[in-house]
């Protein structure tokens, strides 16, 4: 496997981060803001040195007599990068000609250092979105929440549990874990509410697209073949059990039929069926939780926890096979949004319920065809675009989309009506210009429409318009129309 990876790379002498500059092949370190123009893709060459892709796709190069540049259009040998990583867990990148790339002059940077200082140093900053799921290859398993501690024992990441954010803090140039439990783990293994010294990481590359975790105490995060499989910094190596896959994390979702107000569940048999009375303020169980998976196209898997997808038999009936044999021919299927409620269709055809609960494609649309799909696994909602996180931390509480750090909202949702919290304690409320505050003691509700892995378009429902972004930072509700080609429409969750 190629290792891969896309990250910011912040100079620790003065805390900004490396940019290629828009004009030009010149590269700078004057940004405070993590974005596009500071996105840097590494790649691992069989020679153990690293081709550095610039935003604008071109590769990093540095010549004999210091310069540093974005401009190769081709792979050589002034391409080629050695990462030296330092006892800090910082990089320095030296060149094919055993210089040092400097950022000693932060706006025209160069590659003529013979030491590492800190102007020569630089932190990795992973351009993933915070909320991940944290995978042992070694363990086979996914870490989660369990009896108030972080373990990597869960065979499929089902439901909240397994949501942890990984949120990097600039001033420490250094992560955190905090767990669906809202508390920060530690390097001795214990919860706290907020960060602490030990609860900051390192994070080192490992192989094969892997990441490690150092502590503070000097010690790798470990998955240990323990029973409790509780994650512990033991380890003075990064191998095999102290090396982790971060992956995004996909929705998981209650589906609710329209009519009947009772949930799709797979409670009686391996076929889906509307036969579970939703309670109010009750967790679905996990036999009524399906997890959406994208296949591109506007296409959609909905799987089971115990690895089956829905696909539709010769008869027309709902069903669901092992999802290693799923196939797109049976299994693809489209939403077709309709405010709060959606149709879940097969081409022309659309899924229905009957009386008695089995579900069927049928050729026409009818009120036993609208289903409400509500998100279980993000109750608390980190929203980013492309030009930076969604805030509500700015004047008169309005919401922006241009922060350079996370703001983790509360979302609450009844059969497809959503309500959003900042964490000011207020709700999201749309005034007359399409603006949207965070001033509101009960929330205007706000429809998701699915449109791409990790990604959906945010409708009012007061307003029935979408919420549109803006470099500046505009989050309004103000335009008619969203997709996914419309990246101002788009948001990462």
């Amino acid at each position: 496997m190629a290792q891969v990876w896309k990250v910011g790379l912040l100079c620790q002498k003065n805390g900004k981060y490396v940019t290629q500059e828009k004009v030009g092949a010149g590269l700078n370190c004057q940004s405070a803001l993590f974005r596009r123009n500071q996105v840097f893709t590494m790649k691992l060459l069989e020679n153990g040195k690293y081709n550095i892709v610039t935003p604008k796709g071109t590769l990093l190069t540095a010549g004999p007599k210091g310069s540093f540049t974005g401009d190769a259009e081709g792979a050589s040998e002034d391409t080629e990068f050695e990462i030296i990583v330092q006892a800090d867990g910082t990089w320095a990148f030296r060149t094919a000609h055993k210089y040092y790339v400097s950022a000693e002059t932060d706006a025209e940077m160069g590659a003529f250092a013979r030491a590492i200082p800190p102007a020569e140093k630089f932190a990795f900053h992973l351009a993933l979105h915070p909320q991940v799921n944290i995978y042992s290859p070694a363990r086979q398993s996914y870490a989660h929440v369990e009896k108030n501690e972080l373990r990597a024992n869960e065979k499929v990441p089902w439901g909240y549990d397994a949501m942890i954010v990984l949120n990097f803090d600039s001033a420490q140039a250094k992560y955190t874990l905090r767990g669906a439990n809202q508390k920060y783990w530690t390097c001795d293994a214990t919860f706290v509410d907020t960060p602490n010294d030990n609860s900051y990481y390192v994070a080192v590359l490992a192989e094969d697209n892997k990441v490690g975790f150092r502590g503070k105490n000097g010690k790798y995060m470990t998955a240990p073949t323990a029973q409790d499989q509780i994650l512990k910094c033991t380890s003075t190596e990064c191998k095999t059990n102290e090396s982790f896959l971060l992956s995004d994390s996909h929705g998981q979702v209650s589906i609710t039929a329209d009519v009947s107000g009772k949930l799709v569940s797979m409670s009686r048999n391996s076929d889906p069926q509307v036969v579970v009375a939703g309670k109010p303020g009750v967790q679905p169980a996990d036999t009524e939780v399906f997890q959406m998976e994208f296949q591109g196209n506007g296409n959609w898997w909905f799987t089971t926890k115990d690895q089956r997808a829905w696909s539709v038999s010769d008869e027309g009936n709902l069903q669901t096979v092992e999802k290693d044999k799923a196939t797109s021919a049976s299994s693809d299927f489209q939403i077709e949004h309709l405010g709060k409620c959606v149709y879940l269709k097969r081409g022309e055809k659309y899924i229905t319920h009957k009386p008695q609960g089995n579900m069927a494609v049928s050729g026409g649309a009818t009120d036993e065809c609208k289903f409400a799909i509500d998100m279980i696994n993000r109750p608390l909602l980190i929203l980013r675009c492309e030009y930076g996180f969604v805030t509500s931390k700015r004047s008169n509480d309005a919401l922006a989309c241009n922060a350079a750090e996370p703001e983790t909202f509360t979302v609450t949702s009844n059969k497809g009506a959503y309500q959003i919290k900042s964490s000011n304690g207020k709700f999201w409320t749309v005034k007359a210009d399409g603006s949207i505050q965070a001033s509101a003691d009960s929330g205007d509700e706000f429809h998701l429409e699915w449109l791409a892995h990790t990604k959906f378009a945010l409708r009012s429902g007061k307003t029935g318009q979408y919420v549109k972004g803006g470099q500046a930072g505009g989050f309004q509700a103000n335009s008619p129309k969203a997709s996914a080609s419309d990246l101002d429409t788009l948001w990462e969750y």
